[in-house]
């Protein structure tokens, strides 16, 4: 299952805003339930890729307890695209862009691997957006993926749960990932020991040292803390449970004491107590 053509273009309503005029045409791979634009350069790194990505939905459509509700899109940037980055997206499609230029990030990451780490981590952020329940799913039949709130109620999480749930699940394969990295644990127990950490600064975001990255990696440990207390899949199914609350998903107390027992500030503070033990 395999044709060129510049397909990525129709797919993604902001076309090829991502990537540099005058790219390379794509290529992709497809089945039912994903699909995969990529450099035709790298087919053999792209069909590696997208097995793993099919094994992968399998594993999280396990953990966080739901099947997606509209095909997912990948695309592997080419070198041409000198970033190292990658973004996931449920506007207007479930989609994640996935850009080449990380070899220097590789330490960053703890990995031997781009490729994977981006797999790992981008496609949790499609689970974690398209999750809904009844009305919410509905109305997306009805209005599509437009950016309101009662469709894709999660992307009104704070961005701690959003990144540190992604950060673990990256770090739980056996690849590495950043829970692996000393440098980040250092940095986390450093924040705890002056005092940093408490609740309103990791439910907002902020412009104080160290900057967005603290979301990642603070909110990584927090959900590896989760997932030791709860469990791994109960604690990724925590994303389905709270978009139960599609009109008001600011209810972030009350969605951790449904599906965990205990609220979410209560959860913190036990986390901030845990880190100094």
């Amino acid at each position: 299952m395999f044709r060129k053509g510049l397909l990525y273009v129709a797919l993604f309503a902001w076309g090829d805003a991502f990537v540099v005029p005058g790219d390379v045409d794509y290529a992709h791979l497809w089945n039912d339930r994903h699909e995969l634009i990529f450099d035709p350069a790298i087919t053999h790194e792209a069909s590696r890729f997208f097995e793993g990505s099919d094994a992968l939905h399998d594993r999280y459509e396990e953990s966080f307890n739901h099947l997606l509700t509209q095909k997912s899109y990948a695309t592997l940037t080419s070198c041409n695209n000198q970033i190292s980055n990658g973004f996931a997206t449920f506007l207007p499609l479930l989609s994640q862009a996935l850009f080449s230029g990380g070899a220097k990030e590789l330490d960053y990451f703890g990995v031997s691997s781009w490729m994977d780490v981006l797999m790992l981590h981008e496609l949790v952020h499609t689970y974690q957006l398209d999750a809904k329940h009844g009305t919410s799913h509905t109305l997306q039949k009805v209005l599509g993926n437009n950016g309101m709130w009662f469709i894709n109620p999660n992307y009104l999480l704070p961005t701690l749960l959003i990144e540190g749930n992604a950060v673990m699940n990256e770090s739980r394969f056996g690849i590495g990932g950043r829970l692996f990295v000393g440098q980040h644990r250092a940095l986390v127990m450093a924040l705890a020991k002056e005092g940093k950490l408490n609740y309103t600064r990791l439910l907002n975001n902020h412009i104080d040292f160290p900057y967005g990255s603290e979301k990642y990696l603070v909110g990584g440990y927090f959900f590896a803390y989760v997932a030791q207390r709860f469990g791994v899949d109960h604690a990724n199914a925590f994303f389905k449970h709270h978009a139960i609350h599609y009109l008001n998903p600011l209810r972030l107390n009350v969605s951790f004491f449904e599906h965990f027992g205990v609220r979410y500030d209560a959860v913190v503070e036990a986390f901030i107590t845990h880190l100094h033990e």
